[in-house]
């Protein structure tokens, strides 16, 4: 079977034609009309390409086909009666100019795979940049985009263990509502209808705009009104919502600390400077923290204060500790009590003398040491067998008995 690209012009060569006895008819005209074309099981009908076929030798004809006459896929058949002749006919087969010129011209032959045995496809049979956008639809960089856009409803990505079911379930925990803003204030956002009705409700709840009108702007709920489901926010917003603006509200994932097991904080349980002053918000430790106001402890350190003033209460108990001070000092001067009690024991004046001898002698431990000496031991004398040291009062101080028998010399303790 001869093959013919589709919708291409071409001429093929009908013959032989032939008497009833077989010989080569070379003089027929083999008009446009004559030749008639069936294609792919439809009925026969005329050649489209205008022209007589001309002969070529020994019975066979050029005929040419147009592009309207090789324009069907499938069997073509070909049939020409002329009189003096016996019936010629021929049978083609119109192909697609991709598999026509993936077998006589340079194209490759597309083909559909079904199926492929496993493992058969390797890396290396892709060549560089092969799969590329116009292979996959869209471009590489946005596959991950697409992938988050994918939306999580129903049984969509939501098998167990999955990324889609973890993500319903962290959806669960920090998104509390969403819906569509009724209206908004430069410091408030109206809730939709069916939010819960309680007073303070989503106060410490973050509201995030999702879609519409001040998209991706985040703020902080401080109050909320539940019979007007008005929510006050901080900061302002820059780009009003309106009532075309959804939204999320997103707990607060805060740590509150309701009670603290006795002993649980020691010396140990904070680093070193890790709190510090940007921890506290402006008003933190305020009274009810504290179990005292500020203006109290002012007011007991400003007492504190005025105690060291003079004559305040604990400028007193100073004065007193001086004045016991100044009375011992004035108890060892001449004729104090002290001295009085040193005199009665020596039998003497002490103090005076020695204070006499230091207002004018030289401060050298060996002076006074030397003014101590005269004064307690003033002489001392030395018998045959007994030596006696007196004061300056010429009393006896001490005395001891000595011997000697010519060979051990003995002092006995002074008396």
């Amino acid at each position: 079977m001869i093959l013919l690209r589709q919708s291409t012009d071409r001429t093929v060569m009908l013959g032989p034609f032939e008497s009833s006895i077989g010989t080569a008819v070379t003089g027929l005209t083999v008009s446009q009309a004559d030749v008639r074309l069936g294609k792919n099981g439809g009925n026969m009908a005329g050649r489209d390409s205008v022209g007589d076929c001309a002969h070529d030798e020994i019975g066979w004809y050029a005929c040419s086909l147009n592009t309207a006459d090789t324009d069907t896929l499938g069997i073509l058949n070909l049939a020409v009666v002329e009189t003096g002749a016996l019936q010629v006919w021929h049978e083609y087969m119109v192909v697609t100019a991709n598999f026509w010129d993936s077998m006589f011209s340079t194209d490759k032959l597309q083909t559909h795979v079904v199926e492929y045995t496993t493992g058969v496809i390797q890396a290396s049979v892709f060549a560089a940049g092969a799969v590329d956008t116009a292979a996959l639809g869209v471009s590489l960089a946005d596959l991950p985009g697409l992938a988050w856009d994918v939306s999580l409803t129903g049984n969509t990505h939501n098998n167990p263990t999955s990324s889609g079911r973890r993500l319903r379930q962290l959806e669960t925990i920090f998104v509390l509502a969403e819906g569509v803003a009724q209206g908004a204030t430069v410091s408030t956002i109206t809730l939709e209808s069916g939010e819960n009705s309680l007073d303070s409700f989503y106060n410490h709840v973050m509201v995030i705009i999702t879609a519409g009108t001040g998209i991706g702007q985040t703020r902080a709920i401080n109050a909320y009104t539940g019979g007007t489901l008005v929510a006050d926010i901080v900061p302002d917003w820059i780009t009003l919502p309106n009532s075309a603006s959804t939204y999320e509200l997103l707990a607060d994932t805060g740590k509150h600390v309701i009670e603290v097991e006795a002993g649980a904080i020691t010396d140990v349980s904070f680093g070193v400077s890790a709190i510090t002053v940007s921890a506290f918000s402006a008003g933190a430790i305020d009274s009810s923290v504290l179990g005292v106001s500020l203006a109290d402890i002012l007011a007991d350190t400003n007492e504190l204060q005025t105690d060291w003033t003079d004559d305040g209460r604990l400028d007193a108990i100073l004065d007193l500790i001086l004045a016991d001070t100044n009375e011992l000092q004035t108890d060892w001067a001449n004729d104090g009590r002290l001295d009085a009690l040193l005199d009665t024991a020596t039998g003497e004046e002490v103090l005076a003398p020695i204070a006499t001898s230091l207002a004018s002698m030289d401060f050298t431990p060996y002076n006074i040491m030397q003014t101590l000496f005269s004064r307690f031991f003033y002489k001392n004398t030395q018998t045959s067998n007994t030596q006696v040291t007196f004061s300056s009062s010429a009393d006896t101080f001490a005395s001891r008995v000595t011997s000697d028998d010519g060979t051990t010399q003995t002092i006995n303790k002074a008396t």
